[in-house]
């Protein structure tokens, strides 16, 4: 009798569902076409504020989630427009492999602070991703010797426009290798227009 009450639960629950559905059909929203409701998704993040290096400010994808609950449609719209979720922080990590999931083929912006726990993380998304990050920034909060500084100077990045690399204490300068000279991107980002490097220990080799 327990598996039949769940089972009639389930199917109220889902006939509910389907009840509100077409009760939201009727509302005015939900005559605006699929493309401008993306166009005010776009609006509801917050701006991060840690971007002033980057053209356009970056946002908190974060902001979304609330969206993916209003109703089937919203739900539908938001989870199928990748370029909504293509903001990417490495922390929290659960949360932003979602992001980095639902993104699909977008281009990237991601923000890497290389706490301890998030290292593994960022390496996952260079070396699985690297040919879709269009903006980058990699900021360690302490590690200035971490594998991702070894890299962002081994992997090509194709589609690369702006980034931002280095370490705001002055006595700790990021090391890329161990040598003073060095290449960034294995001498291939050809879309790179705008890169602030500070605090770092010598100076790349690309002829940009």
């Amino acid at each position: 009798h327990l598996i039949k009450v769940h089972r009639l639960i389930a199917l109220l629950t889902e006939a509910l569902a389907t009840a509100k559905s077409l009760q939201n059909a009727h509302s005015p929203v939900h005559r605006l076409p699929d493309e401008l409701l993306v166009t005010i998704f776009k609006r509801v993040p917050l701006q991060e504020l840690y971007t002033d290096w980057f053209d356009s400010p970056s946002v908190s994808t974060k902001d979304l989630i609330p969206l993916t609950s209003v109703c089937r449609r919203w739900r539908n719209v938001t989870l199928s427009t990748h370029s909504l979720w293509s903001s990417i922080c490495d922390m929290p990590v659960a949360q932003n492999t979602l992001f980095l999931e639902r993104s699909g083929a977008s281009l990237l912006t991601c923000h890497m602070f290389l706490a301890g726990h998030t290292v593994r993380f960022c390496m996952d998304i260079l070396e699985q991703h690297h040919s879709r990050i269009r903006k980058l920034q990699a900021i360690p909060c302490n590690d200035v010797r971490s594998p991702v500084f070894l890299a962002l100077s081994q992997l090509p990045m194709p589609e690369l426009e702006q980034a931002a690399i280095g370490h705001y204490n002055i006595t700790s300068p990021v090391h890329f290798s161990d040598n003073t000279r060095f290449l960034l991107f294995n001498g291939y980002a050809p879309r790179l227009r705008k890169l602030a490097l500070f605090r770092v220990r010598g100076f790349p080799d690309n002829q940009f």
